[in-house]
């Protein structure tokens, strides 16, 4: 969760009607827990308990290792990777996407289907109260599309790399996303030491980006990149000046 929205809570600046953030954080545990309830098969109390910590270990992307119980459905790795990629709350510590993206980029969704049915409205988006500048929007929908391009080239990568298909995306994800441990498709936990190092190492970059939230870093490396690359245009220039002055 986020401790702005703890410290609201605890401090009566607002209520938990107006926290709509951490009513979808609340909510994607019990929906996550109830799936799986429902698609399991022999689920008594414990099993629950279990799956209740997975859950919680996803969506908050801590990454706390827990078997799973007997009965893993088919399609909660799927689940899972959902809930690891949607992430924790803005403000957290936790990866992910967060919660606060997803949320602007449904109302942009949702703004732009009624934009098709009315053409004319003035229709704004907000965001905690507050209409959400088109700057700001602008942003999400860049990191959401930078996101899932890092996932995807390194899904890719690690594919080339020797991973199956679902190792490489489910890598990829937890990578991008900060979290952990990776599960096979019938829940057993995966360790890393058993990939080669050249998979490791196609890691290595998505974590740093999702640990520095994507969009900075992007932006930071892309300077990087163009300073580099002025300093070898300058570079050239002075060889090339150089050189005519010793003809």
């Amino acid at each position: 969760s986020s401790m702005v929205t703890l410290w609201h809570l605890v401090v009566g600046r607002g209520g938990l009607h107006r926290q709509t953030g951490l009513a979808m954080y609340l909510g994607l545990h019990v929906t996550g827990v109830l799936l799986l309830v429902l698609l399991s098969t022999g689920i008594d109390l414990a099993a629950a308990r279990r799956l209740l910590f997975v859950v919680a270990a996803s969506v908050s992307t801590t990454g706390f290792p827990m078997g799973v119980p007997v009965g893993w459905p088919a399609g909660a790795p799927v689940l899972l990777l959902l809930l690891v990629s949607i992430g924790a709350m803005s403000g957290s510590a936790g990866g992910g996407l967060q919660i606060r993206q997803h949320r602007a980029l449904m109302k942009l969704a949702l703004r732009e289907m009624a934009r098709q049915l009315h053409p004319r409205a003035v229709l704004k988006v907000r965001l905690a109260g507050r209409v959400a500048g088109e700057d700001t929007l602008r942003q999400i929908v860049v990191l959401q599309f930078l996101f899932v391009a890092v996932i995807f080239s390194t899904a890719f990568l690690v594919a080339v790399f020797g991973l199956d298909l679902a190792s490489a995306i489910s890598a990829a994800v937890h990578a991008t996303a900060t979290a952990g441990p990776v599960r096979g498709l019938d829940g057993v936990m995966v360790d890393p030491t058993e990939w080669s190092r050249s998979v490791r190492l196609a890691l290595l970059p998505a974590m740093v980006f999702g640990r520095l939230s994507i969009y900075p870093a992007v932006v930071a490396v892309a300077a990087l990149l163009n300073l580099l690359r002025d300093k070898a245009r300058v570079r050239r220039r002075y060889r090339a000046h150089r050189h005519g002055g010793s003809l």
